[in-house]
């Protein structure tokens, strides 16, 4: 139906802009000095009110569809008033100048018997603005340029990747093919995230290495012809990989936060690299804190837009062979431990996540913990990860996500809680410093951290409401995925954190007064 309504709105426009020129041609013919006269200039004028009339009917079924279709971001309101609309400002604004116009013109015919013939006259003469107008707009609009692609290959696409059931491969799961035809809808330029912005994340990088061209043809589907450019951090092997074969690199500075979604956005229009308050989808367009215009703009992880050109390549039942039903498709995972970063393996979800581990060594019977997700993930006790499969629902069972598709699995050697105080600190340094629980709440719960794992055995009550109250009050979701690691070390550490209370650390085999100074060492 929605293609049916698009290609409605384009015969209308288009036949709006023929009876346009004809009812123009035949009122220069009726009011030039060689206008016909009597029965012939009768049926010419005749003409001329009838098709004029026909012109306003296919001029308002053009404008009734355009609204209706979901192609194209258009509301009432940006259908009324020129140069309102957020998508493709001035051509839009410049049809809707044209139909106010003709209302103008139309309303004043009605009345004529009751205005002065002068003012009539002016009013009506504004008709001839109306053809320059809708013949410089028609060919302008991006949907209509043959350069583009049309909405049936691109919405073929979309429905293509609802049915494989590709999800987002960045963190958030979001179904991609929703999110492609929002991006079409909205005219979207596209955004590649090439960042890895994950700690101990290198499957975007991998994808940049070893699947460059295929990512290139993914970006080319998504876009359908709206500028492309590919986010890497400054300085990587990534960004030279991209530059070295001629792509257009957003080069994000190397902070946490400067690969979020809307930080990418605000790069990409001139802004600095750190998230955005989002008071609608940045797919629709909008603006930034300083009030500037924000281009519709689509964001899609690099293993996101190498899955869209496999499945467009390989068909919907191949990605479907993999994976669980509610985890369609393969997927890549970053495997971290203490001798091996970075390696990055094709699997599936559904397969044991003792498997995954077994790809590096398996897990050491010392380490009471891994990892998944990074700092905004969770860590899942080793006593059940043999329990466990790789997936969503298996691993919400145990409060983590899949995530970014990291794991970590620490040092032997090292304290659990002092990884986490190193990962809190850090956490603290990368704050976007545009509100309280980024600026202030996170640097709290890193100094409260560190001086739980110091022995201080107030600092628990501390550590657990901050993680409690961060959630859901910042800017950004950055506090609350840090929140979520900490709660979640907590209660994985527990019985580790019993013994630094105690003043003991298991691991290092330290003793600490109640200050949470060292004292002594067996």
């Amino acid at each position: 139906m929605n293609e049916l309504l698009w290609f409605v709105s384009r015969a209308t426009g288009v036949a709006s802009i023929v009876l346009l020129t004809v009812v123009l041609v035949l009122g220069l013919v009726t009011s030039g000095r060689r206008r016909p006269h009597a029965e012939s200039a009768a049926v010419v004028i005749a003409v001329h009110r009838w098709l004029s009339l026909g012109m306003v009917v296919f001029m308002v079924g053009h404008a009734a569809t355009a609204i209706a279709e979901t192609y194209v971001s258009i509301d009432l309101v940006s259908a009324v008033l020129p140069f309102t609309s957020g998508y493709e400002t001035l051509w839009v604004g410049l049809g809707t100048l044209a139909v106010d116009i003709m209302l103008a013109v139309v309303v004043t015919s009605l009345l004529r018997h009751r205005l002065a013939e002068r003012t009539w006259r002016r009013v009506h003469l504004l008709s001839y603005a109306l053809w320059p107008m809708a013949l410089v707009r028609h060919p302008s609009r991006p949907s209509a340029s043959p350069r583009r692609r049309s909405p049936g290959v691109v919405m073929s696409l979309a429905r293509l990747l609802e049915t494989a059931g590709l999800t987002g491969r960045g963190g958030a799961a979001f179904p991609t093919g929703t999110k492609v035809a929002a991006a079409f809808a909205g005219h979207a330029d596209l955004v590649v995230n090439a960042c890895d912005g994950e700690i101990g994340a290198a499957k975007d990088g991998w994808v940049i290495a070893h699947h460059l061209a295929e990512l290139v043809e993914g970006a080319s589907l998504v876009s359908a012809g709206r500028p492309v450019r590919y986010a890497a951090h400054r300085g990587s092997a990534t960004a030279s990989i991209l530059a070295a074969a001629g792509l257009p690199v957003l080069e994000a500075p190397r902070r946490y936060v400067s690969s979020e979604e809307s930080a990418l956005i605000s790069l990409a229009h001139g802004g600095i690299a750190r998230p955005m308050t989002k008071r609608r989808p940045f797919v629709r367009g909008g603006v930034d804190s300083e009030g500037n215009r924000i281009r519709p703009t689509v964001v899609l992880n690099a293993e996101t837009v190498w899955r869209v050109s496999q499945v467009a390549r390989l068909g919907a039942d191949w990605f479907r062979a993999h994976g669980t039903p509610d985890d369609r498709g393969p997927r890549l995972v970053t495997l971290n431990t203490s001798t091996a970063r970075g390696v990055v393996v094709e699997t599936e979800a559904g397969v044991s996540f003792s498997h995954l581990l077994d790809l590096v060594g398996g897990l050491p019977p010392e380490v009471p913990a891994v990892l998944v997700g990074g700092l905004g993930g969770s860590f899942i006790r080793a006593a059940v990860v043999p329990t466990l499969r790789w997936s969503r629902a298996e691993l919400a069972r145990v409060g983590a996500s899949i995530g970014p598709g990291v794991i970590e699995i620490p040092h032997p050697d090292d304290c659990p809680l002092q990884l986490v105080d190193r990962m809190l600190t850090y956490a603290a340094g990368e704050s976007a410093g545009q509100c309280g629980p980024c600026m202030f709440g996170l640097p709290a719960l890193a100094r409260d951290w560190h001086a739980l794992v110091g022995g201080d055995r107030t600092a628990y009550g501390r550590v657990r409401e901050r993680s409690d109250v961060l959630p859901g009050r910042g800017a950004c979701r950055f506090p609350d995925g840090v929140a979520r690691f900490t709660a979640s070390a907590l209660h994985a550490f527990a019985d580790h954190v019993g013994e630094h209370q105690a003043g003991r650390c298991p691991t290092h085999d330290r003793t600490y007064d109640r200050r949470g100074a060292r004292v002594d060492a067996r």
